[in-house]
């Protein structure tokens, strides 16, 4: 498929269900097929047929995607080191706090080289949301249905990615012949190494950059990815804070993170930043506290970047006032809502006016926000203080 100016158009059809009893993943996921397809049984090639007749399928319009064929390089960062030098670091009040990213960071990531190229661009199981529309799909969908000659009421707008996993017997790849079609779906018989490089890279990325990110002035993803400092930072985390504590081979868990950076630049979805921030507090236990302590039983020493992350959900969290279902916080002059569980807001609530090192304690040790004393990690209490106390020093850039 060609890199286009507008967000591509697939033919979909939704998999609702199949006929094996195999644990994993086993939700709707589309089947995207670019348009320009041999024309057969729903205009699909006759490898797809056959993976498609195994399984029960019903037609839904409306997606949730756009499409992005390009892939950035890792960014070149330094380790990331509480103290660094700012090169924006002015002195702010307590409204316009955070640590800064850049001295989380220690320094100016540079800017990858594009490639085209994101494999397959057939199966779409999950999918990157976000606040988006439709740019060109009305010109895009006349231009393909005349091109095939016939008018296909399944066109809609993805992502240009796709990975399914199912835990099951490998006979299931001989019953189920998805390689044939070349659709990007494992067959494995241990699911839970894939599901975790997803939330700690994918989901452990926005959990960890958009809070210090937001603070800092941006809005949506695609904008920090833009930004040299806090895509380096995030580069910083996935590379050498989350990657070297999971399992699967290296170049795998590369691969997968470069795919997440095209995502997170994908200039056909504003992804906003305050959307991400919904329920932050439980997103990080899942998504981030496992790399903290799998980066510390590996390394016997405290991840900066994700130290300085949970300094950054606490600085975002200090509010101005409690309100009815949110509270509200203050970036400058500008009021932001912050949303979470009932208990997570009247914390904050009451902790508002406490001294830094006395409001990282009680975050620390609230256990049931954690599940655990997060004090009792050696060097964590610490670090993350340091990290506080520099965001309402020095901002959060």
């Amino acid at each position: 498929m060609k890199t286009r100016d507008e967000a591509p158009l697939f033919h979909v059809c939704i998999i609702h269900s199949c006929p094996f009893r195999v644990k994993g993943l086993l939700v709707p996921f589309l089947f995207l097929f670019p348009g320009r397809s041999r024309k057969g049984r729903h205009g699909l090639p006759r490898a797809q047929q056959d993976a498609l007749g195994l399984l029960q399928g019903v037609h839904r319009p409306g997606g949730q995607g756009r499409g992005l064929a390009r892939r950035g390089q890792p960014d070149a960062v330094n380790a990331c080191r509480p103290g660094a030098s700012h090169v924006r670091g002015e002195a702010v009040s307590h409204e316009h706090r955070l640590t800064g990213v850049r001295a989380a960071q220690g320094l100016q990531g540079q800017e990858g080289q594009a490639r085209v190229g994101l494999g397959h661009p057939r199966l779409l199981g999950d999918n990157h949301r976000g606040e988006h529309g439709r740019q060109g799909a009305g010109s895009q969908a006349a231009a393909l249905n005349a091109e095939n000659g016939y008018e296909d009421n399944l066109l809609d707008t993805a992502e240009v990615f796709g990975f399914w996993v199912i835990e099951g017997p490998k006979w299931l790849e001989e019953e189920l012949p998805f390689k044939k079609a070349q659709l990007p779906i494992l067959v494995t018989e241990d699911h839970k190494p894939y599901k975790m490089r997803k939330v700690r890279i994918l989901n452990g990325a926005h959990t960890s950059m958009v809070l210090g990110a937001f603070l800092a002035g941006q809005n949506i993803v695609r904008d920090c990815m833009h930004d040299p400092v806090i895509r380096g930072y995030m580069e910083r985390i996935l590379q050498q804070e989350v990657i070297p504590t999971l399992t699967l081979p290296k170049a795998e868990l590369d691969e997968f993170a470069a795919a997440v950076r095209d995502r997170f630049q994908n200039p056909y979805i504003d992804h906003a930043l305050l959307s991400i921030s919904l329920n932050s507090t439980s997103k990080w236990k899942a998504r981030v506290l496992p790399s903290v302590k799998g980066y510390m039983e590996k390394y016997g020493t405290v991840p900066p970047c994700l130290a300085m992350s949970l300094a950054f959900l606490i600085a975002f969290y200090h509010c101005e006032r409690l309100e009815d279902e949110q509270m509200i916080g203050k970036r400058g002059d500008e009021e932001y809502p912050i949303k979470d569980d009932r208990f997570v807001l009247e914390f904050y609530a009451a902790h508002k006016n406490d001294a830094p090192a006395d409001l990282v304690h009680a975050v620390l040790t609230n256990e049931a926000m954690w599940g655990e004393d997060l004090t009792k990690l050696p060097g964590f209490e610490q670090a993350v203080r340091d990290a506080y106390v520099l965001t309402l020093e020095k901002g959060s850039y």
